[in-house]
């Protein structure tokens, strides 16, 4: 379940190809709005006049995503080398279920969730 504001593509896989319930990791990825740096549009946002150069600018989301997990998870953001620079606010939502809170402070479209 999800309420992001805005566009938003989310998807959930586990690292290591088992089922969710029997898994002790996942990759949580949220998709939103992106351009390139200096990319350039015609008066009326229909044709790209220039595709810039990198880096690639990403709209952070904002809102939750709930997701199930047995275990309390550890969700963590990787940076765009797949490294962990922060740790996601989650909070338990029922039984098994995980809400994870985006805000400003997330700033990656990547987020690992591991088993503690």
């Amino acid at each position: 379940k999800t309420q992001l504001s805005g566009w938003a593509a989310v998807s959930l896989a586990t690292t290591d190809g088992l089922p969710f319930g029997e898994s002790s990791e996942a990759l949580l990825t949220i998709g939103t709005r992106q351009e390139n740096t200096g990319m350039t549009w015609d008066l009326y946002q229909q044709v790209i006049r220039s595709w810039g150069v990198s880096p690639i600018l990403i709209e952070p989301a904002e809102g939750t995503v709930c997701i199930y997990w047995p275990k309390k998870p550890i969700v963590e953001l990787l940076d765009q080398r797949g490294e962990v620079y922060a740790t996601a606010s989650i909070r338990r939502a029922r039984r098994g279920w995980w809400s994870i809170t985006l805000d400003n402070s997330v700033q990656t479209p990547w987020l690992r969730i591991r088993d503690k």
